[in-house]
């Protein structure tokens, strides 16, 4: 294992001995390839025949102690789809955006128009997220 993984794993225990978070403190690490997803990884599609939400695999992910890769295939969320740069951002995403976000993420639309225009889109693209607890981080290939 690289230096740096076992640090990471190092530091996860020590959070987990002394502050005992209710949840497991997680590491993200995205991917460019699938080739990149190691067999111990859960894929929601795949193995639990379900799609999801980006953040109910973070809950997941931070609840079960579970190793979980995505990529777009996993995930139905519109919004996170066009966030992680998986699909492009169309009238119809935007209107998507405005009718799940109302209520949620803002008071009004108007307000949503403001967010919306400080959302951080990822354009570097990229295949997939591996989410895994700081203490079972996978081995990945530089």
């Amino acid at each position: 294992m690289s230096e740096t993984l076992s640090t990471y794993r190092e530091m996860g225990k020590k959070i987990e001995e002394y502050i005992r978070p209710l949840t497991f403190p997680l590491a993200v690490k995205t991917i460019q390839s699938e080739d990149e997803i190691k067999s111990e990884c859960r894929r929601p599609l795949r193995k639990l025949n379900l799609q999801s939400f980006v953040c109910q695999n973070f809950k997941i992910a931070r609840s079960y102690g579970w190793t979980i890769a995505i990529t777009k295939e996993d995930i139905s969320c519109k919004l996170a789809r066009a966030i992680y740069g998986w699909d492009p951002v169309t009238d119809d995403t935007v209107n998507w955006m405005d009718l799940f976000s109302v209520g949620l993420y803002a008071r009004d639309v108007e307000t949503n128009e403001k967010l919306r225009k400080h959302l951080y889109r990822l354009d570097n693209r990229f295949e997939g997220l591996v989410i895994s607890p700081l203490t079972q981080l996978p081995q990945f290939h530089s």
